[in-house]
């Protein structure tokens, strides 16, 4: 960006030119007025006399700028006017003349009494001229009068007056009159002025329009094309139209060849055309032009006096024109000469120039030097100066390099102040003002990085998109905020793992790289970003080709700057960064070696007292841990330890990236731990896990993963007490970690990497003796993104009861968030308010703010009398209060003991189940979807047969190891009595053992020594099981239980699926849908083509109940996609992210007999993220799913017994239909005729309440 000064100084004579320095045009008498004769007579003429002393007196005044000669004119003027009678030919003239002269002498002195009369004199000549054929003259000269006063007083009206006597002195002269070309430099000067006032182009134009015809009467006049040449370049900064600015040039290039060497106007004419040079350089990156401006504001320099023009000011212009040389082209000698010619102007641009050379040699006196001299500049502008707002801003700038420089949080926050500062004094017209924006978006951006505050980091990326919005296409200033708004971007992402910010990022990037010339000194920097933001993308995404590009592209940043600069320790460290990740890639250890090699080289680089070298230090350090942990060579480990010290002692106390160090730290000292058992580390390693995770300005992702490390090692070490509390910290952080500003595929990936850490904190508070502890922490740590879910579906009856408004909110709240960062879909349905979902679909930049908004909407609820618990967590008295229908299974499995913690109503039950370990399960997992997905694949009785062993296998070890232990603590010992009420119980499985059926545990195939009146070891025939995600999960499904006599249900069918040749027909849908018409009248069915995303999700909300008869696709690795497969699914997906969305009020029941309904994926099988539990997000409080692929025939016969059982309920006043017991007959009745082939009916599954 530029930031020489572009003030020029301006005559204050406004009948002058407007060129600095212009010379004055002198108003000659009319003919015949020069005679001192009396008209006609011969005799002398006293007034004539007079006059034409005055005349000389104002010729002197005007070469020796003495006001002594103008006192003298004026009073000579006077008496010759005295001396002409009313009605004399001359008597206009002579007004006008004096009027002149007592507003020159107004302008000089500031006396308003002389104004008065110089107002008092024209209007009077114009009064009287009518006719005359110098009337022309005397409306001008009233005009300028006019315009002086409105300057003056702000009278608007007078200005407006003005233009139109000018408008009428112009229409009124003769075009071949000699005043021609003032009368029309007068109208500009009156329409500029109006312009700079309102701003109206049309009053720019104007003034162009007449200087244009001024130059075209006096081609041979420097001072008119200087004239046309300033306007020109005004109407370029404002409109950014480059035509404007090749005039501009163009007509200055002109007035400089005309004007001569000794003409006092030469310097200013140069000056002007210097700058516009710059201008024009500014937008082309041609140094041809650079090269020219710096030669011609090297001629006025030559000619420049204080009497004619500052040289303070030519000196200045020169500096800024060097300084952008040495920016374009890297030449020193620029720069050194720009602060040696700065420093004999002590102008703003000096500034600049010592920042820059500051910026690049590290020497704090030119800092210091540049932040004395801003505030000595600053503290000499008067309020309201045009040129404040840039002074200002360069005081922001060099504070913030001072900041950067010591680290000191005081000076950033005045940076930021000044930069608001400078940022209130640019009008939001102004082509400056983008400039403004971008170096307090870049301050903000500061302010996070160093306190870790999210909203200055929202506002950063808001005011750099502002800047960007205002700025003209193709303007110079374009490559620098694209390269502002990936810096950024790049913080976002790496504060929130927001993969749209890195995207955003990259494109940014590529922007700014594309647009910035080969040779251009900011390309490197430029290219690094780039480079830095591949880098990251490659990581996340885990794509090779993004990272042999960021490699590539950080290789070509580095080798473009010389040894020794200031710039190059940052590439060279982003450069080690990206070859430490194609290490990890592909484990080639010359990669490991180079990166090593280059972070050392950048760390040498790195000055002393540079903020920054604690990275530095952290980035050897993660390559010298690498390389140990390949290598297991103590030499690494020690300089590694050695360094990641030296990193902390180069944070300062508060410094969030301190938390990263110390986690790495942590770490670090736990390996060692590990691999050599000594426990001289163990209590650094625990303390500084804890300072990381404990500290409230690292990113999430830094604290989490602090707090896992720290849990582990306290649990390992069986310090129960700390693995508690690390744990407890790891948990309560998950909500954050997966924050709703995210979009849903990041939050997702997050919290993959984060498993097993509810898992592990409950097994640490069960050895701590804590159950009620274990049991908070399953509930807070698992079901994260379920849970978000459920507080956008609370029930807000006793809210909109007391605050509507406030419902209203968080429920347009709710809705703006839960829309998917995806393309609109379009026919999704509307919102409550279909006013405020016009704006739901909001882009990704936006969810950081609503769910900002969000949070705050909640603390304020919450500080509402009889709201305190909106929307916490349940309490141990409600989550006892689960167990009123029955007990509540909780599985909880890890490496540390596994348990169910049966939650009753009378307190929480422990079982130890010691063979259900991690290892246990995860072998058992395996071999039932192997076995089921060859059941699902088998074409023949025979295939069938073979897969149903494994699976009868994992039945029976559940039983062993889990159920049976279960079902005996609870004293459920055998099958219930003929017309005695079954017990129920509901499972919440956890980690994998969600892919389990624990609700057909056991022994389905009778040995040949037992009978069928011997007890039965299977879940099955004890208890009606059903399935929850997490407690609050079933407590929220039991609050939108309803009963209702309409049982009406929409089918959907699909025997066959076109477009997916690979998918069986179902020739049993039909059958399915026929028996569910009988048994449940009045239902609708959607067939084949009827059945569309589009119309099932018009129609859901007019059934309590839904059945789906069709395929569905599981996505294993990204759950949220697995969808049911309907008509024209190729266009109108119904994924699980789209059930979701929905919302009923009256839902009942889903029934989805189709594959893999209730599977959710491996990476985060705690989330429950499956199609069964996006129908329950939906509204639906009961749901009937599937574990795994299941065949047709028995699809239809479940569903069918199923039906039946239902047909013969009928729901009380009280309760509503009993599906889980009817799903549980059906299953059971399935089983009883296919006792060995659990494939049939083991899958399915009843979830909810």
């Amino acid at each position: 960006m530029s930031w020489f000064s572009k003030r020029i100084p301006r005559s204050r004579q406004p009948h002058r030119d407007f060129v600095p320095g212009g010379r004055r045009l002198r108003i000659e008498p009319p003919d015949g007025a020069a005679s001192a004769q009396s008209a006609g007579s011969g005799a002398p003429d006293p007034a004539a006399e007079l006059f034409e002393l005055g005349r000389r007196f104002e010729t002197r005044f005007g070469q020796t700028g003495n006001a002594e000669d103008l006192d003298q004119a004026i009073a000579a003027l006077r008496k010759a006017v005295d001396a002409t009678p009313q009605g004399h030919p001359q008597r206009a003239s002579r007004l006008t003349v004096l009027g002149n002269a007592l507003r020159t002498r107004f302008d000089r002195r500031g006396r308003p009494v002389d104004l008065q009369a110089a107002l008092a004199a024209v209007e009077e000549a114009v009064a009287i001229s009518a006719g005359d054929p110098d009337r022309g003259r005397h409306l001008s000269s009233l005009a300028v009068a006019l315009r002086t006063r409105s300057q003056c007083g702000g009278n608007r009206r007078d200005l407006d007056r003005a233009i139109g006597l000018g408008d009428e002195a112009v229409t009124s002269m003769a075009e071949d009159h000699p005043d021609r070309p003032k009368i029309l430099t007068d109208l500009a000067s009156s329409l500029l002025t109006r312009f700079k006032q309102s701003g109206s182009l049309a009053d720019l134009d104007r003034a162009i329009a007449a200087a244009r015809d001024v130059v075209a009467i006096a081609a041979e006049n420097g001072i008119y094309q200087a004239n046309l040449g300033v306007m020109l370049r005004m109407r370029y900064e404002v409109t950014g139209d480059f035509r404007s600015l090749r005039d501009a040039v163009t007509a200055l290039r002109s007035a400089g060849k005309v004007i001569c060497g000794d003409d006092p106007s030469t310097t200013g004419v140069l000056t002007t055309l210097g700058v516009a040079l710059k201008t024009m350089f500014d937008r082309t990156s041609d140094l041809q032009l650079l090269d020219e401006a710096i030669a011609v504001h090297r001629a006025a320099a030559a000619t420049a006096t204080n009497a004619s023009f500052p040289r303070r000011n030519v000196l200045n212009n020169l500096t800024g024109a060097l300084w952008a040389r040495y920016v374009r082209t890297g030449k020193l000698d620029d720069l050194e000469d720009a602060i040696k010619v700065g420093r004999q102007a002590r102008g703003a641009n000096l500034i600049v120039a010592l920042n820059t050379r500051f910026a690049r040699t590290r020497n704090p006196a030119d800092l210091d030097e540049a932040i004395a001299l801003a505030r000595e500049i600053v503290a000499s502008d008067p309020v309201g100066l045009p040129a404040r707002a840039l002074h200002l801003g360069m005081l922001g700038q060099a504070l913030l390099n001072q900041f950067r420089r010591t680290g000191e949080l005081a000076v950033l926050e005045e940076a930021i102040s000044v930069d608001r500062q400078a940022l209130d004094a640019t009008p939001a017209a102004h082509p400056d003002h983008p400039i403004r924006l971008e170096n307090l978006g870049i301050a903000l951006a500061d302010q996070f990085i160093r306190t870790g505050d999210q909203s200055c980091l929202d506002k950063a990326i808001q005011v750099l998109r502002d800047a960007l919005r205002l700025t003209p296409a193709g303007h110079d200033m374009i490559p620098s905020l694209h390269s502002s708004l990936a810096w950024v971007f790049m913080a976002r992402f790496r504060s929130t793992g927001d993969t749209a910010s890195l995207e955003d990022a990259v494109q940014a990037s590529r922007e700014a790289v594309a647009l910035t010339p080969a040779d251009h000194t900011e390309r490197p920097g430029r290219l690094a970003s780039l480079g830095s933001a591949l880098h990251a993308l490659s990581r996340r995404l885990g794509l090779l080709n993004d990272l042999e590009e960021a490699i590539a592209v950080l290789r070509e940043a580095d080798q473009a700057l010389p040894e020794g600069h200031r710039k190059r320790p940052g590439i060279q460290e982003k450069l080690g960064s990206a070859l430490s990740t194609l290490y990890d890639q592909t484990r080639d250890v010359t990669a490991l070696d180079e990166a090593l090699e280059v972070q050392r080289d950048a760390l040498a680089h790195t000055p002393c007292d540079d903020p920054q070298r604690g990275g530095s230090f952290h980035n050897v350090t993660v390559v010298l841990w690498r390389r140990y942990r390949r290598t297991g060579s103590r030499h690494d480990f020690s300089e590694a330890l050695r360094t990641c010290r030296q990193a902390l002692e180069a944070r300062p106390a508060d410094d969030p990236h301190r938390a990263v160090d110390m986690g790495l730290l942590g770490t670090m000292l736990w390996d060692q731990y590990r691999r050599t058992k000594a426990r001289r580390h163990v209590a650094d390693m625990l303390n500084a896990s804890r300072e990381a995770a404990q500290s409230d300005t690292a990113p999430i992702v830094t604290r989490v993963g602090a707090a896992s490390n720290w849990g582990l090692a306290a649990a390992t070490l069986k310090n129960w007490e700390q693995a508690v509390e690390a744990f407890t910290t790891a948990t309560s952080l998950l909500p954050l970690r997966a924050g709703m500003e995210l979009d849903r595929r990041d939050q997702e990936h997050h919290l993959g990497d984060e498993t097993d850490l509810a898992a592990d904190g409950a097994a640490s508070a069960l050895n701590l003796g804590r159950p009620e502890l274990a049991v908070s922490m399953l509930e807070q740590g698992r079901g994260v993104l379920f849970s978000q879910a459920l507080e956008g579906r609370s029930d807000l009856t006793e809210l909109r009861q007391h605050h509507p408004g406030i419902a209203d909110e968080f429920l347009r709240l709710n809705w703006q968030l839960d829309t998917p960062v995806a393309p609109d879909l379009g026919d999704l349905p509307e919102s409550p308010d279909s006013d405020t979902a016009a704006t739901g679909h909001q882009e990704v930049r936006d969810r950081h703010r609503l769910s900002r908004e969000r949070k705050k909407l909640i603390e304020k609820i919450r500080d509402l009398p009889g709201f305190e618990r909106f929307l916490l967590p349940p309490q141990e008295d409600q989550l006892l209060a689960a167990a009123n229908q029955g007990p509540v299974i909780c599985c909880n499995v890890s490496s540390y003991r596994s348990d169910a913690l049966i939650v009753c109503t009378d307190g929480i039950r422990i079982v130890n189940l010691p063979e259900v370990t991690p290892e246990r399960v995860r072998d058992n997992v395996t071999k039932l979807l192997t076995a089921s997905s060859e059941a699902g694949r088998a074409r023949g009785e025979t295939e069938l047969l073979q897969a149903q062993r494994p699976l009868d296998e994992v039945l029976q070890w559940l039983w062993d190891a889990l159920a049976q232990p279960v079902l005996a603590s609870l004293g459920l010992s055998a099958t219930p009595s003929s017309g005695q009420p079954w017990p129920r119980v509901w499972w919440v499985p956890t980690g994998l053992l969600t892919f389990l059926p624990l609700h057909a545990a056991g022994y389905h195939t009778w040995p040949s020594d037992r009978t069928p009146q011997a007890i039965p070891m299977t879940v099955i025939d004890r208890v009606v099981s059903s399935y929850t995600p997490t407690i609050r999960a079933l407590l929220h499904a039991r609050e939108r239980a309803i009963s209702t006599s309409a049982r009406k249900a929409l089918i959907v069918t699909m025997p066959t699926t076109p477009g997916q040749s690979d998918l069986p027909d179902l020739p049993a849908a039909d059958k399915e849908a026929n028996i569910i018409q009988t048994c449940v009248p009045g239902s609708l069915t959607l067939r084949a083509e009827n059945a569309t995303a589009k119309r099932i999700i018009t129609e859901v909300p007019t059934y309590p109940w839904v059945h789906f008869a069709c395929h569905a696709e599981s996505n294993v690795e990204d759950p949220s996609l697995s969808q049911l497969v309907v008509h024209n699914h190729e266009q109108r997906t119904l994924t699980v992210l789209d059930i979701a969305r929905l919302q009923t009020d009256r839902a009942e029941l889903a029934f989805l007999s189709a594959c893999e309904t209730a599977r959710t994926g491996r990476r985060i099988a705690d989330e429950a993220i499956h199609l069964a539990s996006a129908f329950q997000l939906a509204g639906y409080p009961q749901v009937v799913g599937t574990l795994w692929p299941i065949k047709d025939y028995a699809a239809v016969r479940i569903s069918a017994f199923f039906y039946h059982r239902i047909s013969q309920q009928g729901p009380s006043n009280t309760q509503s239909y009993d599906f889980a017991t009817a799903l549980h007959e059906a299953v059971q009745r399935i089983r009883d005729e296919h006792r060995s082939m659990p494939s049939l009916w083991a899958s399915h599954i009843h979830v909810g309440s």
